[in-house]
């Protein structure tokens, strides 16, 4: 739903907060090339919840982002993590090593909603609190 600031209940405008997430280290593809993150929640089927102009939204399944830096097996102190769509709605990657299980996200607006696939368009530094490297 476009037009407005995602907020969670309970958080200052423009605040989105995810559940509680599994985040574990994959491959994007077969050749073992790329690698990314993928984010799941712990429990349930709901990625996150939040009001646009007081209505609400609730996105539920799993999504894969890439990190895009540094490369593998690089100790850092930070990496940058993109989520890309392919198409309007469908994420650029969605399985792990290219195959198996999908991963994606539905959103469902307001009460009585029907569920349609979204994507994710960000790309973020995150900092991590000590020097580590990224090996799948």
């Amino acid at each position: 739903m476009n037009g407005g600031p995602c907020t969670s209940s309970g958080q200052a405008a423009g605040t989105f907060l995810s559940a509680k997430l599994s985040i574990k280290l994959v491959y994007l593809d077969a050749a073992h090339t790329k690698f990314g993150l993928l984010l799941t929640p712990v429990t349930g089927t709901t990625f996150a919840q939040c009001t646009v102009f007081g209505v609400p939204l609730t996105w539920t399944g799993s999504v894969i982002g890439q990190i895009v830096s540094p490369g593998l097996n690089t100790a850092t102190e930070k990496f940058t993590l993109a989520f890309q769509s392919s198409t309007p709605g469908h994420q650029l990657y969605q399985q792990v090593e290219g195959a198996g299980a999908l991963h994606h996200l539905t959103q469902k607006v307001g009460f009585g909603g029907v569920e349609e696939s979204i994507s994710l368009e960000t790309q973020t530094t995150q900092v991590l609190s000590k020097v580590a490297k990224f090996l799948p």
